[in-house]
Order: C-alpha cells, then sequence, then structure tokens
C-alpha cells in the first residue's frame, strides 16, 4: 500500500470515529435521564481509554483523597495510574483514590453545569496537597521520604471538561487544561481546547508540577517555546480532533509521567488520628 494512501487512511478513520462518537452522546432514550447519563458516560470513558497507554486505567466515579484527610468531589471520569499506588479503599463502585495516583481528573456534562459548580469542582482537586513521605528503594539505596529529593512534588491531575451543546463552556475554561466539546450541529464534531492562560509545554510543566514554587520557575524547562496548538492535527480544512486528543493528553501526560513515591506512613498517621 502506498505510505501516504495508508496514512490517509488513518485519518479518515480518526474523522469517522469521530462523528460516531458524537452521535452516540447526542443518543436519545431515557426520559428520566440517567441510564442515557451513565451511558454517555461510558462513550466519553471509552473515547479515552482509546487514546491513553495500557499503564493507566480509566475509572467512573471515584473520589480523590490526600493524606490530610481531605477529600474532592465525586469525579466522573479519572485517569489512574495504578503501577505504584494503591487504592484506599474500593468496595464494588465505591473507589477512594489516593492523589498521588490520578494523572487526569475529568467532569462530563450535557446541560445541568453551572460555573461556580464547575469551579468548586475544580478547586476541590487543586486543594488536594500530596506527600512527599514516600519511601522506596532504588537503584542503590533507599530513598527516606522527606529527607531526599522528591521524585515529584505538587502534582496535580490534569482537570479534562467534557460536555456538550447547552453546557457551561468557554467562561470556565480557566478552570481546567483541556475542554472537550461535542457538538451535534452544524456538523457532528469533537472541539479540543486547551486552557486560556497556558500555551506552551513549559506553562502547562508549572502549572502541573511543583505548585510553581519559585526554586522551580528559576529553572528553565526547555520547552518555553513549544506550543501546545502545534500538536493539532488537521486534515481536509478541519481538525482531526481524536487525533489532536491523543497527541495533546499524552504530551500533557508526559510532563507528569514520573510517579510520586506512595507515602504509605503519612496515610497510616491520618487514618491513626482519626477519633474512634
Amino acid at each position: 500500500m502506498n505510505k501516504t494512501k495508508a496514512f490517509q487512511n488513518i485519518l479518515t478513520n480518526y474523522q469517522q470515529k469521530e462523528k460516531s462518537i458524537v452521535q452516540q452522546l447526542y443518543f436519545q432514550y431515557d426520559p428520566h435521564g440517567t441510564t442515557i447519563g451513565t451511558f454517555r458516560e461510558n462513550v466519553w470513558k471509552k473515547l479515552f481509554e482509546s487514546v491513553v497507554p495500557k499503564k493507566f486505567v480509566v475509572e467512573r466515579s471515584i473520589f480523590i483523597v490526600d493524606s490530610e484527610g481531605d477529600v474532592s468531589n465525586e469525579v466522573d471520569l479519572a485517569i489512574i495510574d495504578q503501577m505504584y499506588t494503591p487504592y484506599i479503599f474500593q468496595q464494588d463502585q465505591l473507589k477512594f483514590v489516593p492523589i498521588e495516583a490520578v494523572s487526569a481528573a475529568i467532569e462530563c456534562k450535557s446541560t445541568s453545569a453551572t460555573k461556580e459548580g464547575l469551579e468548586d469542582w475544580a478547586n476541590s482537586i487543586t486543594d488536594l496537597q500530596m506527600s512527599h513521605e514516600g519511601i522506596a528503594r532504588m537503584h542503590t539505596h533507599i530513598v527516606p521520604g522527606a529527607g531526599a529529593a522528591p521524585t515529584q512534588t505538587a502534582l496535580r491531575p490534569i482537570l479534562i471538561y467534557c460536555h456538550l451543546d447547552g453546557a457551561v463552556s468557554g467562561s470556565v475554561r480557566e478552570y481546567f487544561d483541556m475542554e472537550i466539546h461535542a457538538s451535534e450541529k452544524p456538523k457532528e464534531k469533537l472541539h479540543v481546547r486547551m486552557n486560556t492562560d497556558r500555551r506552551t509545554l513549559d506553562d502547562y510543566y508549572r502549572a502541573l508540577n511543583h505548585g510553581g514554587s519559585r526554586r522551580e520557575r528559576d529553572h528553565a524547562s526547555g520547552v518555553e517555546e513549544r506550543m501546545v496548538e502545534d500538536l493539532s492535527v488537521n486534515y481536509g480544512g478541519e481538525e482531526v480532533s481524536i487525533l489532536s486528543l491523543n497527541l495533546k493528553l499524552n504530551q500533557l501526560l508526559m510532563l507528569i509521567n514520573n510517579p510520586p513515591l506512595f507515602p504509605h506512613y503519612a496515610y497510616a498517621q491520618m487514618f491513626n488520628g482519626l477519633e474512634g
């Protein structure tokens, strides 16, 4: 097969898949909304599962916790690195997941969102604190928790807002790193938009890592000129949105891909400090 034709076929397939996903998201059946809401979340879940590496899992309906005893609002979907971090609690559909394991938190809305509600949801996640008390054996020695240089500091998840026509957008993009708008008209499209205040990989690196500390700001990251929008792919006069999402999201995941050491002692101390 001609190489150019093969890649053109890949782009065409992405466009067909995008249209199918939007059609599923706008499918109407249950007048009470509960069943169709779950169906839509599963459509979004399958989309993310199709683009992230297999080291990640995409979980539905979780609560994110930290070792200070704080708990986030419910998270519709979360991209979780399960390789190094245990769940704090899991019973059937109820899951409490440590902040150290969560690489992305995703809010899915149809038409019922408010700006205040979305801001509160985002703040409930960004207010969580990651501990530096993790202990692990490295190649030649033991890393003794807070006494050593951490592999990650002040990590926070990538925040993503997925929604249909009519849900709040635009003005709330400041609370999220990425917005995915499934638009039914004039044509079935997924619009992938980034935070209006962050344009380069350096902007995202500093937003997602180290808590914006002065020490890290003084060090050049080397990606100050790498524009995130340069990862958009266009074909036939329009964006190939799922491929753009694939490249943008996975590049952001690689900015936080060095997992923090799970702070077992910090969580034990938190639980032991609770009154009976």
